[in-house]
């Protein structure tokens, strides 16, 4: 069942008849949606141009791409170095995958100046090629299918996930 969620977090259809494990996950988009919205502080917030352009390669200076047609079935998010305004942005990329936590944190791509057109993934990884990262990721949520067409101005979001914790005694 794809549900898609609106620009606030809530859920574009009913949830009423959800059972209870697909209510807790709406309950944890909803709180990654609120530490990532402009109001809640993002942690990390990256200026790109959007290419549609779905090769496995580098983008290009200033450019992000995703390595699926259908943007929310996308498992790789293609970040340049450079971001839109030319600034070397790589230790802040480096950054997206810290966590010692299996979810290394959540990302999410939305187009400036229309803020109802967003993806929202969880990362898992990411790898070093030259000149970009390839940021290993699954889609939690989106506005649309795909949101964005090639030549859009968006932000990547990213807000991580704290490090896995000790395991306690049985």
């Amino acid at each position: 069942m794809t549900v898609y969620y609106t620009a606030s977090g809530a859920p574009a259809a009913a949830t009423k008849g959800l059972s209870a494990s697909l209510r807790a996950e709406f309950q944890l988009i909803q709180t990654a949606f609120a530490m990532l919205s402009p109001a809640g502080g993002t942690a990390v917030s990256i200026p790109y141009t959007f290419s549609t352009t779905t090769t496995v390669a580098d983008p290009g200076v200033g450019t992000l791409r995703l390595n699926q047609a259908t943007q929310n079935t996308a498992t790789a998010v293609l970040a340049d170095l450079s971001d839109a305004n030319s600034t070397d942005v790589t230790n802040v990329l480096a950054l997206f995958d810290d966590s010692t936590s299996t979810v290394k944190g959540f990302l999410r791509l939305v187009k400036l100046g229309d803020s109802t057109d967003w993806l929202l993934f969880s990362v898992a990884s990411m790898t070093s090629p030259s000149g970009y990262r390839n940021i290993v990721v699954t889609n939690v949520a989106s506005s649309a299918a795909s949101p964005f067409a090639d030549g859009d101005d968006i932000l990547i979001e990213f807000a991580r996930t704290g490090d896995k914790g000790e395991t306690g005694e049985p």
